[in-house]
């Protein structure tokens, strides 16, 4: 699996947030701005996740996309993934702790389709999932 880059991350080798990562926009990112991408929030700080792969892991190990600090342990190594397929995203739960959609707790291993603006919480985690502009009339 690809590991993006620290910048992506928005938090230093410690696992805090830099400042940074708060004040990011899409005119920010180095490349072409994704088709969707997750805007991470806890403890008053938030960054943006360029989703730019077909799967994207998001959990506590190293190897996810998106890596998620926690201080109780509840977020597994590979908490939950999300697919693209056929231009569509889909969330699967890969957790025993859960998983919620718009405050909805996801069936394990079920895959739900995300539509922008769809909540995904995780602990203390609140992920926003967005499309660029062109996207969003495609995943109403």
């Amino acid at each position: 699996m690809q590991t993006l880059p620290q910048k992506w991350r928005g938090r230093d080798s410690s696992g805090h947030f830099g400042p940074a990562g708060a004040d990011r926009t899409l005119s920010d990112w180095d490349e072409t701005p994704p088709d969707a991408w997750l805007e991470t929030r806890r403890g008053g700080h938030s960054s943006r996740h360029p989703i730019r792969t077909d799967e994207f892991l998001i959990g506590r190990s190293g190897h996810c996309h998106l890596v998620l600090g926690s201080d109780h342990r509840y977020i597994s190594r590979e908490h939950a993934v999300i697919v693209r397929s056929n231009g569509v995203y889909w969330i699967s739960d890969l957790s025993i702790n859960g998983t919620w959609l718009n405050g909805r707790r996801l069936l394990r291993l079920k895959r739900e389709r995300l539509r922008p603006g769809d909540i995904i919480n995780i602990e203390d985690w609140e992920l926003v999932f967005h499309v660029s502009l062109g996207r969003d009339a495609d995943m109403q």
